[in-house]
This record gives C-alpha cells, structure tokens and sequence, in this order.
C-alpha cells in the first residue's frame, strides 16, 4: 500500500489493485481488510477529522465527519480482522465499526 497526501494506492503481487482520490487535504492512516475495504483516517481542508470506508468497486461507501481535531495523527484507523470491521481513535476515543455487505 502507499498513500500520497490525498490518495491511497493497494497493491497485490505488484500490480496495482486500488486507487483511490480521497476528498481529503491530508491523510493520516489507511488500513485494507482482507475483502478489499479501503478504511482511511483523514483530514478535510477546515480541519474536520473525517472517516471513509470504500468497499469493492460497485460497492457503497461510507464516512463520518469527526468536527475540528487539531491532533495530527487521527483519526488512526486500524482492520478488526475477527470482527470484519475496523477500529478508529479519534478525538472522542476508540470506536468500533461493523463492515456488513448484502447484495440482493
């Protein structure tokens, strides 16, 4: 995986598998699940903590404004590998998230 200041590419065996422009002006943690959920911690331009998840192409996403944090390093997101979710510190503590995909 590598993270540029708005965006994140996955790799696999190589080959670019995800990229991804993030509506962010800075990131600050990217973790990849097993099922190819992208979950980023990031920053927007007014300074408001912001959590995304994206799932696989076709996929819904979600996100989660935090409000202003002036600490550099959250949100810090984490994959809860047992669960299928993810963690987050943010400013409020540690949350936990449930990623849960239905296809009709």
């Amino acid at each position: 995986m590598a993270a540029t200041a708005t965006g994140a590419v996955v790799f696999s065996g190589g080959t670019v598998t995800t990229r991804r422009t993030l509506p962010l002006d800075y990131l600050t943690a990217v973790a990849v699940s097993d099922s190819g959920d992208l979950v980023v911690g990031g920053v927007d331009a007014t300074g408001n903590g912001v959590l995304l998840c994206e799932g696989p192409p076709g996929s819904v996403g979600w996100s989660a404004q935090l409000g202003l944090d002036r600490n550099a390093y959250r949100p810090h997101v984490a994959v809860a590998r047992r669960s299928g979710g993810f963690y987050a510190i943010t400013r409020e503590g540690l949350t936990s998230h449930s990623v849960t995909r239905r296809f009709p």
